[in-house]
C-alpha cells in the first residue's frame, strides 16, 4: 500500500476530472483575485489547500514561459507580503508563527521548483 501523496506527487500527477485543465485554470483565476488556497479548495470541492495549490501549479506550467515568470513574480510578492503580515501578528505565539512561516516557505519552494 502506498503512503499519502506528497505535494510534488500532486503537482506532477495527471489532472483528474475534478482537477482537469479547466478546473486548474479556474483555481489560477481565483488565486489571481487574491483568494487563499483553502478558500479555493472549499469553493471548488478539492480535499484541501494542498490540492488547490497543486492545481494552481499545473495551470502555471501550462502557460508560456513569459507568463509563468510574471505570475510567479506576482505570487511570490503575495507570499512575501503574507509572511510580513505573519511576523507582525501579536495574537500568535512564536511556535505558531514558525509553523505558518514554514508553510509559506514550502509554497515559495514549490513556486520556484
Amino acid at each position: 500500500m502506498e503512503g499519502p501523496a506528497t505535494a510534488q506527487d500532486l503537482e506532477t500527477r495527471p489532472a483528474t476530472p475534478l482537477g482537469g485543465p479547466e478546473r486548474d485554470s479556474e483555481v489560477m483565476a481565483l488565486r489571481e483575485q487574491g483568494r487563499s488556497f483553502a478558500s479555493i479548495a472549499r469553493d471548488l470541492g478539492f480535499e484541501g489547500a494542498t490540492q488547490a495549490n497543486a492545481a494552481f501549479m499545473r495551470a502555471l506550467r501550462r502557460l508560456p514561459t513569459a507568463e509563468q515568470e510574471s505570475l510567479r513574480s506576482h505570487e511570490m510578492a503575495r507570499l512575501n507580503a503574507l509572511g510580513e503580515r505573519l511576523r507582525q501578528r501579536r495574537d500568535l505565539d512564536d511556535a505558531e508563527k514558525e509553523r505558518r512561516g514554514q508553510r509559506l516557505d514550502r509554497l515559495r519552494k514549490r513556486l520556484t521548483a
